[in-house]
C-alpha cells in the first residue's frame, strides 16, 4: 500500500498513530516530545536511551537536546551547507556537567569546557548520536567507524601520509586530537559491560 494513511481516512473511521507517524518528520517528531506530559518523556526517554543520568531534569533536557542537534546537523549536511564549523545555538547546546557521569573518563575530558568542545558543535552531533542510539551494538559499530577514520595515519594507496590531514580536520572542526583514543576507551566499555552482564 503505497499511502497507507490516505488508505485510512478513506475506507476507515480512524488512523492507527503508527500510521501516521509514516507521514511525521524529525522535527514533527521533537515537537510531538516538547508537548508530552513529563511521566510521558520519561517513558520515552527510558525507551530509547541506555544511558544513564544523575537526575530527571538532566536526561530530558540532554535528550530534547541531542534531537535538536542531530536534527540541525541532518539539515546542514543534507542542504550542502558548510558542515565543518557549523554549530548549534548556544540555547540548543548540551550542559557539559550534564554529560560528565556518563562519558567522564572516556568521551568528555575537563579540557573540552576550556575549548568549548561537545557543547554545540559536531562533537555534540557524535555525543547526541551517541546518545539516541539504542542498542549497544549499533553504537559499537559507530564508534568503530569513527575509529577508522580518525586512524587514517598510514599512507594511503598512493604513498600519501594521511595523518596531517586528518589532525587538520580534527582541528578544524573542534574534535578532539585523541578522539579515536577516547572512542577506543567508551567503546572498550560497552564491550567489557556486555562480557561482565553475560
Amino acid at each position: 500500500m503505497r499511502n497507507p494513511t490516505k488508505h485510512y481516512v478513506k475506507n476507515k473511521n480512524h488512523v492507527p498513530p503508527w500510521i501516521l507517524f509514516k507521514n511525521a518528520n524529525f522535527s514533527d517528531c521533537i515537537n510531538f516530545y516538547s508537548f508530552l506530559k513529563p511521566t510521558e518523556k520519561d517513558a520515552m526517554y527510558d525507551t530509547i536511551v541506555n544511558i544513564k543520568f544523575d537526575d530527571g531534569q538532566s536526561k530530558k533536557d540532554t535528550f530534547f537536546k541531542s534531537l535538536i542537534i542531530v536534527r540541525k546537523f541532518r539539515n546542514v549536511i543534507a542542504h550542502n551547507l558548510k558542515f565543518i564549523t557549523f554549530k548549534c545555538s548556544k540555547k540548543e547546546s548540551l550542559i557539559l556537567k550534564y554529560l560528565l557521569p556518563a562519558f567522564s573518563g572516556s568521551l568528555i575530558k575537563s579540557s573540552d569546557l576550556q575549548h568549548k568542545r561537545s557543547l554545540n558543535d559536531i562533537y555534540s552531533m557524535i555525543l547526541s548520536i551517541i546518545i539516541l542510539l539504542h542498542d549497544e551494538l549499533l553504537i559499537v559499530e559507530f564508534l568503530n567507524e569513527l575509529i577508522d577514520f580518525a586512524q587514517i595515519t598510514s599512507k594511503n594507496s598512493s604513498g600519501i601520509d594521511m595523518s596531517p590531514f586528518v589532525n587538520r580536520y580534527l582541528n578544524i572542526t573542534n574534535l578532539p586530537l585523541d578522539l579515536s583514543k577516547r572512542l577506543g576507551v567508551y567503546r572498550n566499555s560497552i564491550i567489557s559491560k556486555d562480557d561482565i552482564e553475560q
